[in-house]
């Protein structure tokens, strides 16, 4: 018998596996279930192998992993009645089939269901029907029938957003949710003075540099932040870029047109790096802008680059766009959705009001560490297993 077996999908990538590196270290003993490979690229990838520290990693095959509701591991009843867990964290949405069958073998094993859920969007049936969507009203009326019937199966919910937890809560699982951060790893993002001056060097970095990382897509509001620049030719500025895998997306091309049309071009620095060097990058910023745009279908469910740019004591600018304003609160700086003026007064302000940068900077680099870190992540998610199993780990308790 284990205290914990975690079906992690996200896990294939083996930065995600992070947290459990902390669980165990904090004596429960887990093991980590991941797909053994996904298909990427139009070809199929496999994981990545196991890091330093890694608690013992299952490899199984994964159906359906194009959605995220309906994939399985194949195999894993099998898995189960081997390891024989106190506690299946499943780092997928309560409402999916993979929280259905966790639920099942639970209740018979009297074992406990926890789900991380990245959920923060209600699904309303008369409104899609009112607006002629059909397809979308029945996926909706699926969804919010499958989350009624979560507290059959799921024992409690980590939620990453107000939202997600609000939403959570109206459901059926008033009671059993929890808002617990996604936490960012210290040992990568923190504040690296003479990191942050190679990097510049390397980058040919030498003047105030506005920062967006993150996926690029057109909620992501990238093309508000480039209109905003094209505003500010005023002012001594250079703007970091991710590259990405490609150039052929239209949404990029388009991008890359804008900086042409505004004579941008000479500003911008572009780079490729790997999760575990962007603390190079984050450093080597002054400023990192998070122009997020709510759509009918989506809004910001948390936003990672936030708490890691605070972490490296950055000034964080962010549109009120789902979880974008609860993580940086008062230690950040929150503007309209959509609004062009608003980025550029906040970003000559940061320019211009040193004073008023460092503060927040500052705050943000402590608010960071104290709510927002792996550490913070694991130690809330030890409290509430402790709650739910009765008791410490297994481990821990044999040794009293």
């Amino acid at each position: 018998m284990i205290d914990i077996l975690a079906l992690s999908p996200a896990s294939f990538t083996d930065v995600n596996r992070a947290i459990y590196r902390q669980l165990a270290e904090r004596g429960w003993s887990v093991e980590i279930v991941i797909p053994a490979r996904l298909p990427q690229a139009g070809a199929m990838k496999e994981a990545n192998p196991d890091r330093p520290g890694d608690p013992p990693v299952h490899r199984l095959e994964i159906t359906h992993p194009e959605n995220s509701r309906f994939s399985q591991f194949v195999g894993i009843g099998e898995l189960l009645e081997r390891r024989q867990p106190r506690l299946i964290l499943l780092d997928n949405d309560p409402a999916s089939r993979m929280a259905f069958s966790a639920g099942r073998w639970a209740r018979k094993h009297r074992a406990k269901v926890v789900c991380q859920s990245c959920e923060n969007i209600p699904r309303s049936v008369v409104s899609d029907l009112a607006s002629g969507k059909l397809k979308k009203a029945a996926r909706s009326a699926v969804i919010n029938s499958a989350m009624g019937l979560c507290r059959l199966a799921v024992d409690h919910v980590f939620s990453i957003s107000n939202d997600g937890t609000d939403l959570w809560e109206r459901s059926s699982l008033h009671g059993r949710v929890s808002r617990i951060p996604l936490g960012f790893d210290p040992a990568i993002f923190h504040p690296d003075p003479a990191l942050r001056e190679t990097t510049r060097q390397a980058l040919g970095l030498n003047q105030f540099t506005i920062a967006y990382f993150g996926r690029i897509n057109p909620q992501k509001g990238v093309h508000l932040l480039i209109d905003a620049l094209g505003q500010m030719k005023d002012k001594p500025w250079q703007f970091l870029l991710d590259r990405f895998i490609t150039d052929d997306d239209p949404y990029l091309n388009d991008l890359i047109a804008r900086i042409e049309r505004l004579g941008l071009r000479d500003r911008v620095v572009r780079f490729e790096a790997r999760h575990s060097q962007m603390g190079a990058y984050m450093n080597a910023a002054d400023v990192v802008v998070l122009p997020s745009i709510t759509t009918p279908q989506w809004k910001e469910q948390y936003g990672r680059v936030a708490p890691e740019a605070m972490a490296c004591g950055k000034l964080v600018l962010v549109a009120d766009s789902g979880a974008l304003p609860e993580l940086v609160g008062d230690a950040g700086a929150v503007f309209p959705e959509n609004d062009v003026s608003a980025i550029v007064a906040l970003l000559r302000r940061s320019m211009d009001d040193e004073p008023w940068r460092n503060q927040l900077s500052q705050a943000a680099a402590i608010r960071a560490v104290n709510q927002l870190s792996l550490e913070r992540q694991c130690e809330m998610m030890h409290e509430k297993f402790v709650t739910l199993l009765g008791g410490p780990p297994a481990a821990l308790r044999q040794s009293e």
